[in-house]
């Protein structure tokens, strides 16, 4: 045994855990969604939560207050509190009568939904967190229709899908989580 070459593994101060959160869309919708990271520790990584799931991020929730405990290889754990909550909305596209982003959370395909009282010119766009346009498609007329978002080569987070129409905006998070 070499004594000059021991390692001790220690504890971090904290698993550096983040987490991404899409807020639940209304009452009652229970499409809310938290993803995490971890930045520090050990992997392989296990996950807690108070909803009894034992997976990296969870979906399908309802607006609240969610608890999950992270451990690493090596024991050593951390406990945070996540807000999931409810989207208010804000100015949005008149004559939108449908939008459905799914499945949300993704694992880098979605299909966006668009239904529209009367046919209109929609632009769709996809940006993450920081401002960078991932993903465009350019304008064309439309009454109903659907895009398919292809994301498999961007990292998990949280990305915004913003559907502009009849210089109005209306924006839907798609959380992208790697299975």
């Amino acid at each position: 045994m070499d004594i000059d070459n021991v390692n001790i593994l220690r504890c971090p101060a904290s698993l550096g855990i983040t987490f991404n959160v899409v807020d639940e869309t209304r009452s009652g919708a229970k499409d809310g969604s938290i993803g995490l990271d971890v930045l520090a520790g050990l992997a392989p990584f296990t996950y807690k939560w108070s909803n009894d799931a034992t997976t990296k991020g969870i979906r399908n929730l309802e607006a609240g207050t969610y608890q999950v405990t992270v451990s690493d290889a090596i024991g050593c754990s951390e406990t945070i509190e996540i807000q999931v909550g409810r989207t208010v909305a804000v100015q949005d596209i008149d004559a939108l009568v449908a939008i459905n982003l799914a499945p949300n959370p993704s694992s880098g395909q979605a299909t966006l939904f668009l239904t529209f009282q009367q046919t209109q010119e929609v632009e769709v766009l996809i940006f993450n967190t920081i401002g960078q346009l991932i993903q465009s498609f350019p304008k064309q007329p439309m009454k109903e229709g659907q895009y398919e978002l292809q994301l498999n080569g961007s990292p998990e987070g949280l990305y915004f899908v913003q559907v502009a129409a009849n210089g109005q905006v209306h924006t839907q998070r798609l959380l992208l989580v790697k299975d």
